[in-house]
């Protein structure tokens, strides 16, 4: 991503960004519209959701690590 950024032009970036957002809300809106929430409320579900996988992203490392070390060694 980084390497993609350094060679866009400043009007560039504006414009990707902006279709990114725009793409970004049509997917959050259909997303909305199947699981029957509001705006709001999904949106806060999704923050929630991030922040938990965060919050638990040791014990997941974890436990990757042993599914991989098992796997390794059978």
């Amino acid at each position: 991503m980084t390497l993609i950024l350094k060679y866009l032009t400043e009007e560039q970036l504006m414009e990707w960004s902006g279709s990114l957002r725009s793409h970004a809300q049509l997917i959050l809106d259909k997303l909305r519209e199947y699981l029957a929430y509001s705006s709001s409320s999904l949106l806060q579900r999704l923050i929630e959701g991030g922040r938990k996988i965060h919050q638990q992203r040791p014990l997941l490392q974890e436990q990757l690590a042993t599914i991989l070390q098992s796997t390794v060694e059978a």
